[in-house]
Protein backbone atom coordinates (compact mmCIF):
# COMPACT_ATOMS: atom_id res chain seq x y z
CA UNK A 1 0.00 0.00 0.00
CA UNK A 2 3.14 2.27 0.88
CA UNK A 3 4.58 1.57 -2.45
CA UNK A 4 1.19 2.43 -4.89
CA UNK A 5 0.73 5.66 -2.51
CA UNK A 6 4.13 6.79 -3.46
CA UNK A 7 3.83 6.03 -7.23
CA UNK A 8 0.83 7.93 -7.46
CA UNK A 9 2.66 10.75 -6.19
CA UNK A 10 5.19 10.30 -8.21
CA UNK A 11 3.05 10.66 -11.34
CA UNK A 12 1.49 14.08 -9.52
CA UNK A 13 4.75 15.19 -9.60
CA UNK A 14 5.61 14.38 -13.10
CA UNK A 15 2.74 16.02 -13.87
CA UNK A 16 2.93 19.57 -11.95
CA UNK A 17 6.69 19.54 -13.05
CA UNK A 18 5.88 19.70 -16.42
CA UNK A 19 2.85 22.47 -15.96
CA UNK A 20 5.10 24.10 -13.25
CA UNK A 21 8.59 24.19 -14.96
CA UNK A 22 10.60 23.50 -11.69
CA UNK A 23 11.06 20.95 -8.83
CA UNK A 24 9.97 23.84 -6.34
CA UNK A 25 6.99 24.68 -7.46
CA UNK A 26 5.81 21.36 -8.20
CA UNK A 27 6.52 19.69 -4.97
CA UNK A 28 4.06 22.80 -3.31
CA UNK A 29 1.69 21.56 -5.66
CA UNK A 30 1.80 18.16 -4.88
CA UNK A 31 2.11 18.76 -0.93
CA UNK A 32 5.53 17.45 -0.28
CA UNK A 33 8.68 18.13 0.76
CA UNK A 34 11.19 19.63 -1.77
CA UNK A 35 14.43 17.18 -0.93
CA UNK A 36 11.34 14.43 -1.12
CA UNK A 37 10.57 15.61 -4.61
CA UNK A 38 14.25 16.53 -5.70
CA UNK A 39 15.72 12.79 -4.46
CA UNK A 40 12.42 11.07 -6.84
CA UNK A 41 13.10 12.64 -9.55
CA UNK A 42 16.72 12.22 -9.30
CA UNK A 43 16.65 8.66 -9.09
CA UNK A 44 14.24 8.35 -11.53
CA UNK A 45 16.06 10.23 -14.29
CA UNK A 46 20.00 8.83 -13.12
CA UNK A 47 21.59 6.44 -15.62
CA UNK A 48 21.84 2.96 -15.08
CA UNK A 49 25.32 1.51 -15.07
CA UNK A 50 25.96 -1.77 -16.36
CA UNK A 51 26.07 -4.22 -14.06
CA UNK A 52 29.84 -5.66 -13.31
CA UNK A 53 31.48 -2.06 -13.98
CA UNK A 54 31.11 -0.24 -10.73
CA UNK A 55 34.13 0.95 -10.05
CA UNK A 56 36.24 -1.01 -7.35
CA UNK A 57 34.18 -4.17 -7.87
CA UNK A 58 35.87 -7.46 -8.83
CA UNK A 59 35.79 -8.96 -12.00
CA UNK A 60 34.64 -12.45 -12.85
CA UNK A 61 37.73 -13.91 -13.01
CA UNK A 62 39.16 -12.47 -10.01
CA UNK A 63 35.64 -13.84 -8.04
CA UNK A 64 36.81 -16.80 -9.55
CA UNK A 65 40.55 -16.67 -7.92
CA UNK A 66 38.86 -16.16 -4.23
CA UNK A 67 36.80 -19.04 -4.84
CA UNK A 68 39.43 -21.59 -5.69
CA UNK A 69 42.20 -20.35 -3.09
CA UNK A 70 39.80 -20.19 -0.10
CA UNK A 71 39.55 -23.94 0.16
CA UNK A 72 43.23 -23.84 1.00
CA UNK A 73 43.89 -20.67 2.96
CA UNK A 74 41.89 -18.35 5.65
CA UNK A 75 39.91 -15.49 3.81
CA UNK A 76 43.21 -13.10 4.79
CA UNK A 77 45.85 -14.96 3.37
CA UNK A 78 43.77 -15.16 0.11
CA UNK A 79 43.31 -11.45 0.60
CA UNK A 80 47.44 -11.62 0.36
CA UNK A 81 47.61 -13.96 -2.29
CA UNK A 82 45.65 -12.49 -4.62
CA UNK A 83 47.56 -9.41 -4.65
CA UNK A 84 51.27 -10.97 -4.60
CA UNK A 85 50.04 -12.51 -7.42
CA UNK A 86 48.94 -9.83 -9.33
CA UNK A 87 45.48 -10.99 -9.83
CA UNK A 88 43.66 -7.64 -7.67
CA UNK A 89 45.84 -4.44 -7.92
CA UNK A 90 44.87 -3.71 -4.15
CA UNK A 91 45.11 -5.51 -0.99
CA UNK A 92 41.51 -6.35 -0.28
CA UNK A 93 39.57 -7.14 3.50
CA UNK A 94 39.11 -10.32 4.16
CA UNK A 95 35.21 -9.61 4.09
CA UNK A 96 35.66 -8.75 0.43
CA UNK A 97 37.85 -11.82 -0.31
CA UNK A 98 34.38 -14.10 1.29
CA UNK A 99 31.79 -11.78 -0.33
CA UNK A 100 33.49 -12.78 -3.58
CA UNK A 101 34.01 -16.00 -3.23
CA UNK A 102 30.51 -16.47 -2.09
CA UNK A 103 28.81 -14.42 -5.05
CA UNK A 104 31.26 -16.90 -7.78
CA UNK A 105 29.43 -19.68 -5.40
CA UNK A 106 26.34 -18.05 -6.48
CA UNK A 107 27.11 -18.30 -10.48
CA UNK A 108 28.45 -21.64 -10.32
CA UNK A 109 26.04 -23.54 -8.13
CA UNK A 110 28.15 -25.01 -5.77
CA UNK A 111 27.11 -24.49 -1.79
CA UNK A 112 30.04 -22.53 -0.10
CA UNK A 113 29.79 -22.83 3.68
CA UNK A 114 32.35 -21.89 6.58
CA UNK A 115 32.81 -25.28 8.45
CA UNK A 116 34.18 -24.92 12.42
CA UNK A 117 35.81 -27.39 14.94
CA UNK A 118 38.48 -29.83 14.49
CA UNK A 119 38.65 -31.08 10.28
CA UNK A 120 38.02 -34.98 9.98
CA UNK A 121 40.59 -37.35 9.78
CA UNK A 122 41.55 -37.80 6.07
CA UNK A 123 40.98 -41.61 5.05
CA UNK A 124 43.82 -43.32 2.72
CA UNK A 125 42.72 -45.10 -0.41
CA UNK A 126 43.28 -47.99 1.37
CA UNK A 127 41.06 -47.52 4.59
CA UNK A 128 38.37 -46.02 2.13
CA UNK A 129 38.87 -49.76 0.02
CA UNK A 130 39.00 -51.72 3.01
CA UNK A 131 35.56 -49.46 4.08
CA UNK A 132 34.00 -50.74 1.20
CA UNK A 133 34.78 -54.21 1.47
CA UNK A 134 33.39 -54.50 5.04
CA UNK A 135 30.31 -52.70 4.27
CA UNK A 136 29.56 -55.39 0.97
CA UNK A 137 30.64 -58.16 3.54
CA UNK A 138 28.64 -57.82 6.06
CA UNK A 139 25.50 -56.23 3.99
CA UNK A 140 23.39 -59.57 5.78
CA UNK A 141 25.21 -59.30 9.17
CA UNK A 142 22.95 -59.83 11.95
CA UNK A 143 24.35 -57.23 14.21
CA UNK A 144 22.33 -58.02 17.28
CA UNK A 145 24.19 -60.83 17.68
CA UNK A 146 27.87 -58.71 17.63
CA UNK A 147 29.16 -57.71 21.14
CA UNK A 148 31.45 -54.26 20.61
CA UNK A 149 34.16 -53.58 22.48
CA UNK A 150 36.41 -50.45 22.99
CA UNK A 151 38.83 -48.61 25.23
CA UNK A 152 37.79 -45.29 25.94
CA UNK A 153 39.54 -42.46 28.55
CA UNK A 154 37.29 -40.47 30.65
CA UNK A 155 39.27 -37.07 31.61
CA UNK A 156 37.89 -35.74 35.05
CA UNK A 157 38.25 -31.87 33.46
CA UNK A 158 35.44 -30.71 35.73
CA UNK A 159 35.82 -31.01 39.22
CA UNK A 160 32.73 -29.84 41.47
CA UNK A 161 31.12 -28.24 38.70
CA UNK A 162 28.23 -29.62 36.66
CA UNK A 163 28.51 -28.95 32.81
CA UNK A 164 25.96 -29.69 30.62
CA UNK A 165 25.74 -29.88 26.31
CA UNK A 166 24.62 -26.06 26.77
CA UNK A 167 23.47 -23.31 28.83
CA UNK A 168 20.70 -20.55 28.32
CA UNK A 169 22.75 -17.14 28.58
CA UNK A 170 21.06 -14.10 29.94
CA UNK A 171 22.50 -10.38 29.04
CA UNK A 172 26.09 -10.63 28.16
CA UNK A 173 26.73 -14.24 30.69
CA UNK A 174 29.57 -16.51 28.90
CA UNK A 175 29.53 -20.37 28.48
CA UNK A 176 32.37 -21.07 31.12
CA UNK A 177 33.16 -23.05 33.87
CA UNK A 178 36.44 -24.11 35.56
CA UNK A 179 38.45 -27.19 34.41
CA UNK A 180 42.01 -28.45 34.97
CA UNK A 181 44.68 -28.21 32.24
CA UNK A 182 45.64 -32.21 32.97
CA UNK A 183 43.14 -34.36 34.45
CA UNK A 184 43.11 -37.26 36.07
CA UNK A 185 41.51 -39.72 33.62
CA UNK A 186 39.74 -42.92 33.95
CA UNK A 187 40.86 -45.95 31.03
CA UNK A 188 38.39 -48.39 31.04
CA UNK A 189 37.36 -51.85 28.51
CA UNK A 190 33.46 -51.90 27.40
CA UNK A 191 31.61 -54.48 25.40
CA UNK A 192 28.42 -53.35 24.23
CA UNK A 193 25.22 -55.60 23.03
CA UNK A 194 22.01 -54.77 22.39
CA UNK A 195 21.00 -56.55 25.92
CA UNK A 196 23.21 -54.12 27.92
CA UNK A 197 26.74 -52.97 28.36
CA UNK A 198 29.77 -55.47 30.12
CA UNK A 199 31.19 -54.18 33.38
CA UNK A 200 33.63 -51.25 32.68
CA UNK A 201 37.39 -53.19 33.09
CA UNK A 202 39.83 -50.34 33.95
CA UNK A 203 43.12 -50.43 32.61
CA UNK A 204 47.06 -49.06 32.33
CA UNK A 205 46.46 -45.05 32.17
CA UNK A 206 43.58 -44.58 34.90
CA UNK A 207 45.12 -42.68 37.33
CA UNK A 208 46.57 -44.46 40.41
CA UNK A 209 45.98 -47.96 38.91
CA UNK A 210 49.60 -49.14 39.00
CA UNK A 211 50.15 -51.70 35.75
CA UNK A 212 51.13 -54.61 36.69
CA UNK A 213 52.62 -55.38 32.87
CA UNK A 214 55.57 -53.68 31.52
CA UNK A 215 56.06 -52.28 27.51
CA UNK A 216 58.57 -52.74 25.58
CA UNK A 217 61.47 -51.00 26.97
CA UNK A 218 60.44 -53.15 30.13
CA UNK A 219 59.11 -50.62 32.19
CA UNK A 220 55.45 -50.25 34.17
CA UNK A 221 52.78 -49.98 31.22
CA UNK A 222 51.29 -46.25 30.96
CA UNK A 223 48.77 -47.83 28.62
CA UNK A 224 47.19 -50.95 27.31
CA UNK A 225 49.70 -53.74 26.41
CA UNK A 226 48.56 -57.33 24.99
CA UNK A 227 48.80 -59.05 27.37
CA UNK A 228 46.98 -56.64 29.68
CA UNK A 229 44.20 -57.18 26.77
CA UNK A 230 44.03 -60.30 27.00
CA UNK A 231 43.40 -60.63 30.97
CA UNK A 232 40.52 -58.31 30.05
CA UNK A 233 39.12 -60.19 27.53
CA UNK A 234 39.41 -63.27 29.93
CA UNK A 235 37.74 -61.99 32.76
CA UNK A 236 35.40 -59.14 31.77
CA UNK A 237 34.46 -58.82 27.89
CA UNK A 238 34.17 -62.61 26.99
CA UNK A 239 31.99 -63.39 30.55
CA UNK A 240 30.53 -60.13 30.09
CA UNK A 241 29.31 -61.31 26.80
CA UNK A 242 28.48 -64.97 27.54
CA UNK A 243 26.25 -63.75 30.46
CA UNK A 244 24.33 -60.74 28.08
CA UNK A 245 23.95 -63.18 25.12
CA UNK A 246 23.88 -66.89 26.52
CA UNK A 247 22.90 -66.87 30.03
CA UNK A 248 20.38 -63.45 29.78
CA UNK A 249 18.98 -64.27 26.46
CA UNK A 250 19.51 -68.11 25.28
CA UNK A 251 22.30 -66.91 22.22
CA UNK A 252 25.10 -69.56 21.95
CA UNK A 253 26.80 -68.31 19.08
CA UNK A 254 27.81 -64.82 19.08
CA UNK A 255 30.22 -62.47 17.78
CA UNK A 256 33.29 -60.22 18.81
CA UNK A 257 33.81 -57.13 17.52
CA UNK A 258 37.22 -55.07 17.83
CA UNK A 259 39.89 -52.26 16.59
CA UNK A 260 42.67 -52.17 15.45
CA UNK A 261 44.77 -51.52 18.23
CA UNK A 262 48.12 -53.51 18.21
CA UNK A 263 47.01 -55.04 21.57
CA UNK A 264 44.30 -56.44 20.38
CA UNK A 265 46.81 -58.43 18.29
CA UNK A 266 46.36 -62.10 19.37
CA UNK A 267 42.34 -61.71 20.10
CA UNK A 268 42.29 -64.50 17.80
CA UNK A 269 44.25 -67.19 19.80
CA UNK A 270 42.19 -65.94 22.75
CA UNK A 271 38.94 -66.52 21.75
CA UNK A 272 40.12 -70.09 20.50
CA UNK A 273 41.42 -70.86 23.80
CA UNK A 274 38.06 -69.37 24.72
CA UNK A 275 35.60 -71.41 23.11
CA UNK A 276 37.64 -74.59 24.06
CA UNK A 277 37.33 -74.45 27.43
CA UNK A 278 33.76 -73.05 27.41
CA UNK A 279 32.95 -75.49 24.44
CA UNK A 280 31.43 -72.72 22.66
CA UNK A 281 31.47 -70.95 19.16
CA UNK A 282 32.35 -67.07 19.63
CA UNK A 283 33.42 -65.90 16.52
CA UNK A 284 35.81 -62.61 15.69
CA UNK A 285 34.32 -59.91 13.45
CA UNK A 286 36.65 -60.06 10.69
CA UNK A 287 38.32 -57.28 8.41
CA UNK A 288 37.09 -54.49 10.61
CA UNK A 289 38.50 -51.47 8.85
CA UNK A 290 41.00 -49.13 10.47
CA UNK A 291 39.34 -45.04 11.04
CA UNK A 292 36.19 -46.35 11.26
CA UNK A 293 34.70 -45.24 14.79
CA UNK A 294 31.54 -44.19 12.91
CA UNK A 295 30.55 -47.50 12.43
CA UNK A 296 31.07 -48.52 16.28
CA UNK A 297 27.68 -48.10 17.81
CA UNK A 298 29.70 -47.87 21.42
CA UNK A 299 31.35 -44.77 20.22
CA UNK A 300 27.97 -43.19 20.28
CA UNK A 301 27.65 -44.52 24.08
CA UNK A 302 31.21 -43.25 25.29
CA UNK A 303 29.74 -39.80 23.98
CA UNK A 304 26.89 -40.50 25.99
CA UNK A 305 28.27 -41.16 28.96
CA UNK A 306 30.82 -38.41 28.89
CA UNK A 307 27.75 -35.54 29.39
CA UNK A 308 25.73 -37.49 31.88
CA UNK A 309 29.47 -37.72 33.89
CA UNK A 310 30.16 -34.52 33.05
CA UNK A 311 26.39 -33.11 34.33
CA UNK A 312 26.98 -35.08 37.89
CA UNK A 313 29.76 -32.31 39.09
CA UNK A 314 31.77 -35.45 40.83
CA UNK A 315 33.97 -33.44 43.48
CA UNK A 316 36.91 -35.76 43.90
CA UNK A 317 38.47 -38.37 41.45
CA UNK A 318 37.22 -41.22 43.17
CA UNK A 319 33.67 -40.01 43.14
CA UNK A 320 33.98 -39.61 39.15
CA UNK A 321 35.93 -43.26 38.68
CA UNK A 322 33.05 -44.92 40.69
CA UNK A 323 30.51 -42.75 38.34
CA UNK A 324 31.95 -44.22 35.39
CA UNK A 325 31.53 -47.73 36.52
CA UNK A 326 28.09 -47.22 37.60
CA UNK A 327 26.88 -45.36 34.40
CA UNK A 328 28.34 -47.92 31.84
CA UNK A 329 25.49 -50.10 33.40
CA UNK A 330 22.82 -47.40 33.29
CA UNK A 331 22.36 -47.60 29.13
CA UNK A 332 18.81 -46.88 28.32
CA UNK A 333 17.53 -49.80 26.47
CA UNK A 334 15.58 -48.14 23.89
CA UNK A 335 19.09 -46.29 23.05
CA UNK A 336 20.78 -49.51 22.76
CA UNK A 337 17.87 -50.84 20.15
CA UNK A 338 18.09 -47.50 18.68
CA UNK A 339 21.54 -47.97 18.31
CA UNK A 340 22.04 -51.46 16.73
CA UNK A 341 18.98 -50.23 14.38
CA UNK A 342 21.69 -48.16 12.44
CA UNK A 343 23.80 -50.43 11.62
CA UNK A 344 22.30 -51.47 8.30
CA UNK A 345 22.23 -47.85 7.51
CA UNK A 346 25.86 -47.14 8.56
CA UNK A 347 26.78 -49.34 5.95
CA UNK A 348 24.52 -47.84 3.16
CA UNK A 349 26.13 -44.74 3.79
CA UNK A 350 29.96 -45.87 3.54
CA UNK A 351 28.66 -47.49 0.05
CA UNK A 352 27.08 -44.57 -0.81
CA UNK A 353 30.41 -42.67 -0.26
CA UNK A 354 32.91 -44.31 -1.48
CA UNK A 355 33.91 -45.25 1.62
CA UNK A 356 33.80 -42.42 2.96
CA UNK A 357 32.91 -41.08 6.53
CA UNK A 358 28.80 -42.03 7.49
CA UNK A 359 28.21 -38.75 10.29
CA UNK A 360 27.78 -41.03 13.08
Amino acid sequence: MKFHHQALLLGRLLQAKAHEGSIRKAAKAVNIPYSTAWRWLWKLNRPLAPKGIRKGALTALQRGAAFDKLSHASASEVAVQLFNEGIVERLLHKTTVIRAAKAHADEVGIPLKYSQGKPQKELSQATLKARLAFAKENAKTNWNLVLFTDRKKFGFKYPGVKVYKGKWLKGKEKHIAHQVNHAYTVNVYCGLSPHGMTVAHAVAGTKGLKSPYCNKQGKPAKNITAEEYEQVMKTTLLPGGRSLFTQGNGIGSWVFQQDNDPAHKDASKHLRAWNNKHKSSVRLLANWPPNSPDLSPIENVWAWMEAKLNALGCATFSQYKEAVMKISQQVPKSMLANLYKSMPRRLELVLANGGGKTGY
